[in-house]
C-alpha cells in the first residue's frame, strides 16, 4: 500500500503532534473515535431517521392524503426526493472517507468532499420546504393575515440565502479550518432557530385562540399545540446544541455528525404533523354529539342539556347549525364549525381553504 500523501511543511521523519501518523503535521491530533467514529454514528442516526421518513411517507399516502390538496401531496412527494437524494449525498461522504481513503489519515486535512458541499445545500432547500408549508399554516390559522406568515417567509428567505453562502464557501475548506467561515455559519444556524421559535410560537397562539369551550374541539387543539411545540422544540434544541459544539469541539466531527440529522428532523417533524390528524380524527369520533364543557350526552359525548318537551324554546336549545365532517360526527353549533374545520379535524374537502392542513 503506498504511503499517505504528506501535508506542506511535513516529512515522513517528522512525527505529527499527539502521536498522529506521520505527514499530519498540519492537523490536530487525530481522534479516530472523534472523527470517523462521530461520521459513522451520524450515519447509522441519520439511516433510522430515513427509515422514519420512508415509513411516514406511506403512512401519509394510505390515510390523509385523499383529502389534501395538491400542495401538501406535492410537498410530501418533494420532501421523500429530496431527503432520498441526501441520503444518497450522505452515503457518499461516508464511502469517501473510512473506504477510499481508507488508512489515509491525510484525506481528513485536505478540501472537505464536493458531497459534503452538496449536502449541505439540500438541508438549507429542505429547511426553505418545511417552514414554507408551515407558513402556509401560520396564514391559515390566523385568518389569512399575512403579516404572521411574511415574518416566516422573510426568516425562511434568509435562512436559505445564508445556506447558498456557507455551501459556496465551504468548497476547498478543510473540516478543521471551518472556522474561517464561521461567521456565515453561525448566522445560518440562529436564521434557522429564530425561524423554528417564531412557527412554533405564531402557531400555538393562533391555535390557543380558536378554542371555543367545547371539549371535543378544544381536546384536539390541544394535542395540535402539543405537536407544534414539540416539534418546534426539537429542532430548536438540536440547532441550539449544533451551534455549541461547532463553537467548542473544532477538533472533532461531532457537529457534522449532528448536522447530518437536521434535515431529517425536519422532514420527519412535518410529517408527523400531517398523520397526526388520523388519530385525532378518531378520537373526536368517538363522539357524535359536541357541545359546551360540563354538559353530557347518552351517546358519550358533550350536548346541551335537553329541554323537557313540549318547553323548547330559543333559550333552553340554541339554534344550532349542524354539518357532517369526514370522520361522521355531527358538531351542533354553527360556531364550533368553523373552528373544528380550521384546526384541520374536519375533512379539507369539506372547507380546503380553512383546514389547517392544506
Amino acid at each position: 500500500m503506498s504511503a499517505p500523501p504528506l501535508l506542506p511543511g511535513t516529512s515522513p521523519e517528522t512525527p505529527s503532534p499527539g502521536g498522529a501518523p506521520p505527514g499530519l503535521g498540519a492537523m490536530p491530533p487525530l481522534d479516530v473515535n472523534g472523527t470517523f467514529g462521530a461520521l459513522l454514528i451520524g450515519m447509522i442516526v441519520t439511516s433510522i431517521l430515513y427509515g422514519i421518513t420512508v415509513l411516514q411517507s406511506f403512512t401519509y399516502y394510505q390515510t390523509c392524503a385523499e383529502g389534501d390538496g395538491r400542495v401538501t401531496k406535492s410537498a410530501v412527494a418533494l420532501l421523500w426526493l429530496v431527503d432520498t437524494f441526501d441520503m444518497a449525498l450522505l452515503s457518499h461522504v461516508l464511502y469517501f472517507y473510512i473506504v477510499t481513503n481508507f488508512g489515509n489519515f491525510a484525506a481528513l486535512a485536505g478540501p472537505v468532499v464536493w458531497s459534503m458541499s452538496a449536502h449541505l445545500m439540500v438541508t438549507a432547500a429542505t429547511e426553505v420546504i418545511v417552514r414554507t408549508m408551515f407558513s402556509l399554516r401560520v396564514w391559515t390559522v390566523s385568518g389569512g393575515k399575512w403579516l404572521p406568515a411574511f415574518a416566516v417567509g422573510f426568516v425562511t428567505l434568509l435562512d436559505l440565502i445564508f445556506g447558498i453562502v456557507v455551501t459556496v464557501k465551504s468548497v476547498g475548506q478543510t473540516f478543521f479550518a471551518l472556522e474561517k467561515i464561521e461567521a456565515f455559519i453561525f448566522t445560518e444556524f440562529a436564521t434557522g432557530l429564530v425561524g423554528d421559535t417564531v412557527i412554533a410560537l405564531l402557531l400555538s397562539y393562533y391555535l390557543y385562540q380558536s378554542r371555543t369551550g367545547f371539549r371535543r374541539t378544544d381536546s384536539a387543539v390541544t394535542i395540535l399545540m402539543a405537536y407544534v411545540i414539540n416539534t418546534g422544540l426539537l429542532t430548536a434544541v438540536t440547532l441550539t446544541v449544533n451551534i455549541v459544539l461547532f463553537a467548542t469541539e473544532h477538533s472533532n466531527f461531532a457537529f457534522v455528525a449532528l448536522y447530518f440529522v437536521i434535515s431529517k428532523l425536519y422532514v420527519n417533524a412535518y410529517l408527523a404533523m400531517l398523520n397526526a390528524r388520523t388519530g385525532i380524527r378518531q378520537r373526536m369520533d368517538r363522539a357524535s354529539v359536541l357541545g359546551p364543557q360540563g354538559s353530557h350526552s347518552r351517546y358519550g359525548g358533550d350536548s346541551y342539556p335537553m329541554a323537557s318537551k313540549g318547553s323548547r324554546s330559543q333559550d333552553s336549545q340554541p339554534s344550532a347549525k349542524t354539518f357532517r365532517g369526514s370522520v361522521g360526527q355531527m358538531v351542533s353549533a354553527g360556531d364550533v364549525e368553523e373552528s373544528v374545520v380550521r384546526i384541520g379535524v374536519a375533512s379539507a374537502q369539506d372547507e380546503p381553504s380553512k383546514s389547517f392542513f392544506v
